[in-house]
């Protein structure tokens, strides 16, 4: 369980998480108290995890491809976070390594993930909580409770996207129960998080980078880097690993060189989108990848019911039927 715990929290820790970039796209204007807010993510969480983990267990597998644009657009975001930290070419550079490292050093690299991960949230505390202790008045912005609620449905959404493949690993250990307690332990570290980090920039909204507005140094850049080349990473190899799902279905796909054209056509274009700056990516993108996953979730778990509903009349209609004859 503590595995999974550390899994779903690693799965959301990501480089707009660490940099305070996606909080103050998405609260930077609202009129609602950060420790609301905060409830309000955490509840949205598990109800999203809960609906996920109650369609897993009813045999739904979504085929990979479906979530490419959501990749996508991560790797976009990313890449367009590293141009911000260190430049053009230190972009070009990060992306050369990606490459590499999805074709030749994933599994080995991957492993060092989870100490990463530990090192930005230790960083993410020690920079965010003395702010947070001492906050004082908290400039609200205009954005109601109706709008804010919709913007947490949102932010929700843009943070499950991983859940699918973490919720089917997970059901080959440990039992339902297991699992929705982690997700639910996993949703409460996330929301303190997210009312410490509220607080703490809650006056840097403005920065690109809230995290690195309150301090920036070597320690600081040093955790952001690598959560932005961490989930840039993944991104593109989640992107590497959808794309074969499909590509039987495109002539000539058993080349050698395929794999590498294939990475560097991703690449190139993702660059080219990340032009628009790390903001604005994280400010138009992330709201539609939220707004599709709460979709999609909705949805299927809504056919389900209808599905599940059809199924138990359709038996009572029998079972009527067979005390009629009798």
């Amino acid at each position: 369980m503590i595995s999974l715990i550390f899994l779903v929290v690693s799965s959301i820790i990501g480089a707009g998480f660490a940099t305070g970039a996606e909080l103050s796209g998405f609260f930077g204007s609202s009129s609602v108290h950060p420790i609301l807010i905060a409830l309000m993510i955490g509840l949205m969480l598990v109800v999203i995890c809960g609906l996920v983990l109650w369609l897993c267990d009813r045999g739904f597998n979504p085929p990979k491809w479906i979530f490419m644009p959501v990749y996508f657009v991560f790797f976009v975001a990313m890449t367009a976070g590293v141009v911000s930290l260190g430049g053009i070419i230190t972009g070009l550079v990060a992306l050369g390594l990606c490459i590499v490292i999805v074709l030749f050093g994933f599994d080995r690299l991957i492993q060092f993930n989870k100490y990463i991960i530990i090192f930005v949230l230790f960083t993410l505390v020690l920079v965010t909580l003395p702010r947070a202790a001492n906050v004082g008045e908290i400039e609200y912005g205009n954005r109601g409770l109706f709008s804010s609620f919709g913007m947490v449905l949102l932010y929700a959404g843009l943070n499950t996207c991983m859940l699918f493949p973490l919720v089917k690993k997970a059901r080959e250990k440990l039992s339902s129960k297991q699992v929705m307690i982690s997700f639910a332990v996993a949703s409460a570290v996330i929301a303190i998080f997210v009312f410490i980090i509220l607080l703490a920039i809650h006056d840097v909204q403005s920065e690109v980078m809230p995290i690195l507005a309150i301090r920036r140094n070597l320690f600081t850049i040093s955790a952001v880097l690598l959560s932005v080349f961490t989930s840039m990473f993944i991104a593109l190899f989640n992107l590497h690993e959808s794309g074969n799902t499909i590509k039987n279905q495109i002539p000539n796909t058993q080349n050698k060189m395929y794999p590498v054209l294939k990475l560097v056509t991703i690449s190139a274009f993702a660059f080219a989108v990340s032009m628009i700056g790390f903001s604005n990516v994280i400010g138009w993108f992330y709201p539609v990848v939220g707004g599709f996953m709460i979709s999609f979730v909705s949805c299927v778990s809504l056919w389900y019911c209808v599905r599940h509903c059809s199924f138990l009349q359709k038996r009572r209609h029998q079972s009527r039927a067979l005390d009629h004859q009798s």
